[in-house]
């Protein structure tokens, strides 16, 4: 083929704004010389080729890196970059695990959160109920005694130890765990300093993405805009084998600071109420008060977030419905002065329609397959019963001190002639409580609050009425709030004894189990028949009136 011969199906590219770029930049081949345009336009299609035969441009270039170490220092590697090549932090790897594709143009604590909250929560979550399991049982035992700021009368009532601990290890371990698993990294994949290797990476990129088992997609609005990123997933989707099904997992940047958001609030709630006074009058004229002012300010932040949240996803779905390769950027379309640059976006139409025969047939393919995905991952794996839980262990770690403090009081400190076994009662009584509103009720206000957020996402005119919005939402939570809290003490009337007096006898221990019981009930339907916000039926109806997405759909025909 002549250097300038058209190749079929290539679209003329519109002229394009000259974009202003910061010191990280996805510069690809782009690359000032000396060379003709001629001779330019043959390296062009001679690097063309070289990529879309995706195999290694040299031994050992293709490397993958543990995947704690994109999350030391607090994940420096994406909010600061690579001052020095990080390259020798890598090894060969005939397979990588995960391929991070992420654009340098977002914003970077987003990126870094996010992906602490996909690879360290779990193991964070663990831990900390673990060490508030421990503790806990080592109150119980008496091996160690309560500390209080007061003994007589008691001060606080029931020290947060369990859940200060908690805390404490929910945060090392979210911070500090080194995950396992190999990944693929740009910064600390590819040489920085290393002009030759770091085009021997460029020229294996289809070599890295073949032997990727998935491609995790940090997204945030300029990874569609930007024409590598677009490339990396057009040649993952062209590396699967035939009838092969791609594991393609895109997480918008947004989802943990919403995650991280959520247990914050109530961890902050927790703590707050449990130095409130002892005294019952006082509880009920300035605790329940209080934790309602506390809840507002516990929980408005992650109102805000949730809606944001909700909005990118949006601007994502619209992005991937209207998405147009020509639309994307690239650092030579950044330069004024294109003479002697070769061109990637030319390097990247090419392999594209020899890959997917056209430039429309992959949009296409981006715009059915790659969407339907992304709104069954938005739609099933996001808010989900295990999700909420996980936001709500906090209580549980609370839970713990009330028990262990019931425990010891009623065997420790009263007189053993009360109540014979009675008390026994009385500290399952905080027990069934706590995993009452842990692993039901709390579940259900979080699925509430969420779905309230969605249908409430856009955002409204001035400061006042994003305010106005939150506070609405937070209110209505917050009347279901009360409801249950109402509920559970209409339980504890005499109507749920099942023996003559037993909510008195049994230090209403019947009650909390109608309560438990009912409460887990009803989690069990929410998230069962209703289930996270189905985005299909709400966003994709109104920026999606092209093409049809169903479970059902296939392949657009030639892809």
């Amino acid at each position: 083929m002549e250097p300038d011969q058209v190749v079929p199906g290539e679209r003329e590219i519109p002229p394009i704004e000259p974009e202003q770029v910061g010191p990280e930049v996805e510069s690809g081949f782009s690359e000032k010389t000396s060379m003709s345009e001629d001779a330019a336009s043959a390296t062009e299609i001679e690097v063309a080729e070289v990529v879309a035969r995706m195999e290694s441009a040299r031994p050992g270039i293709v490397r993958a890196v543990q995947a704690w170490r994109a999350l030391s220092g607090l994940g420096k590697v994406f909010r600061s970059g690579a001052r020095r090549s990080m390259a020798p932090k890598s090894f060969p790897a005939h397979r990588i695990d995960e391929f991070w594709s992420h654009s340098w143009h977002g914003r970077k604590w987003l990126k870094a959160w996010t992906a602490f909250y996909m690879k360290n929560t779990t193991a964070a979550t663990i831990a900390a109920t673990l060490a508030s399991t421990i503790l806990c049982v080592v109150f119980v035992c008496r091996w160690v005694p309560q500390f209080r700021f007061q003994e007589s009368p008691p001060y606080p009532r029931n020290p947060p130890w369990c859940l200060l601990t908690g805390l404490v290890f929910y945060c090392l371990f979210f911070l500090c765990w080194r995950p396992g698993g190999h990944i693929f990294l740009d910064i600390l994949c590819i040489d920085q300093e290393d002009d030759d290797l770091k085009v021997a990476a460029l020229l294996s990129i289809g070599a890295f993405l073949k032997r990727s088992d998935a491609l995790v997609i940090l997204w945030d609005p300029s990874w569609s805009q930007r024409l590598w990123c677009v490339f990396e997933l057009a040649t993952f989707l062209h590396s699967r084998p035939d009838k092969q099904h791609a594991k393609l997992i895109i997480r918008p940047t947004a989802l943990g600071p919403v995650f991280l958001s959520l247990p914050a609030g109530l961890s902050f709630v927790l703590v707050a109420s449990s130095f409130s006074p002892g005294d019952p009058q006082v509880d009920q004229d300035f605790v329940i008060p209080t934790l309602g002012i506390l809840g507002f300010l516990g929980f408005y932040v992650s109102v805000g977030v949730i809606r944001g949240y909700y909005r990118s996803v949006e601007e994502l779905q619209s992005s991937l419905s209207k998405f147009n390769i020509s639309d994307t950027k690239c650092f030579c379309c950044s330069e004024e002065d294109h003479s002697g640059l070769v061109c990637d976006r030319k390097i990247v139409y090419r392999c594209i329609m020899s890959w997917f025969g056209s430039l429309e047939n992959f949009e296409a393919q981006v715009r059915t397959e790659v969407l339907e995905r992304l709104l069954g991952q938005l739609s099933l794996q996001v808010f989900t019963y295990r999700q909420c839980v996980a936001t709500c262990l906090p209580l549980l770690w609370s839970t713990f001190d009330s028990f262990a403090e019931e425990f010891i009081y009623r065997v420790y400190v009263q007189s053993p002639g009360v109540g014979a076994y009675a008390w026994v009662y009385k500290v399952l009584r905080k027990f069934v409580r706590g995993v009452a509103w842990t692993f039901g009720a709390l579940p259900v206000l979080f699925c509430v609050a969420t779905k309230i957020s969605f249908l409430l996402r856009r955002r409204c005119c001035g400061m006042c009425g994003e305010i106005l919005v939150n506070v609405f939402i937070l209110l209505v939570t917050l009347s279901i709030f009360v409801g249950f809290l109402v509920l559970e003490r209409w339980c504890w009337e005499p109507q749920f004894d099942f023996v003559p007096d037993g909510n008195a006898r049994y230090d209403l221990f019947p009650g909390s189990c109608v309560f438990g019981f009912g409460m887990l009930s009803l989690a069990t339907v929410i998230f069962l028949c209703i289930g996270p916000c189905n985005l299909a039926g709400h966003t994709l109806q109104r920026a999606f009136s092209v093409f049809s997405v169903s479970p059902q759909a296939e392949p657009v025909a030639g892809i």
